[in-house]
Formats: C-alpha cells, structure tokens, sequence
C-alpha cells in the first residue's frame, strides 16, 4: 500500500483520475468471504483492495480505484463484487473492470466465438447491466 499511496501523493495535482490496482489478479486468490473450497491459502483480492485502496485515499482523495475481477484465464469474473462488494472508507471511488482475451488464433467463425463468449461474459460480469447494484 506505501508504494501506491506514495504514487497517489505524487500525481495528487496532475490530471490522473486513479489507479489501476492490479492488472489481471490470478493464482490462488479468492475474494474476500467467497474463498474457494479447496483452498484457504492465498491472497485475498478483496482485502488486499481495501488496504491499498484505503491507503491511497488517505493521501488522495479525489482518485478513482479501478479493481479488476478474479482472471480465470479467457476473461476477468464479477462474481465475488457482486455478492461481497469492496467498501472503502470513502463512497463511490470503485471502478470494477474486466479484461477479456481474443482467441490466439482468429476464430473460423467469429459469430459462434462471440455467441459462446457472450454467455461466458454474462456469467463473469454482464449481469452487472442487470442488478443495477452498481454504477455503469
């Protein structure tokens, strides 16, 4: 959290609007109180969002943190924000994002590629459109 609360300082007059806290977090991290059932090891995404984020609103309020999904390898997944969303000591500075991978080599047929992806992507993160929990 000092690196980027150190980094927030910084740029805290410039006209960066926040930080991407990590790109694409994977491994054997879980979200908060969604860990999963083979494993309690790893790292916490959720929680380590809360220190960084919180540390870097201390020094810089006006930022926005951006907080990508779990990666499972073809797309970032929503699913834990959504059950247990990130609450930092100041409203309205999370930005959820996602990151979805292209195929390695073009598909032979790109509609059926996009019409298997867009169910994948609905499960990770589309229902977001739908709860109208969270800004969009």
């Amino acid at each position: 959290g000092s690196d980027w609360a150190a980094l927030a300082q910084r740029y805290a007059e410039s006209a960066v609007i926040g930080a991407d806290l990590w790109d694409r977090p994977r491994g054997l991290a879980y979200w908060g109180s969604i860990a999963p059932s083979t494993t309690t090891t790893g790292a916490d995404w959720k929680r380590t969002c809360q220190l960084v984020g919180n540390a870097v609103l201390a020094v810089n309020p006006r930022w926005l943190l951006f907080v990508e999904g779990l990666w499972d390898g073809t797309a970032s997944s929503l699913q834990g924000p959504a059950i247990d969303p990130l609450v930092l000591n100041l409203p309205d500075k999370v930005v959820y994002s996602v990151q979805v991978a292209a195929p390695a080599s073009p598909a032979s047929n790109l509609d059926d590629w996009l019409a298997q992806q867009r169910s994948l992507w609905n499960v990770n993160f589309g229902f977001f459109l739908y709860k109208q929990q969270f800004p969009i």
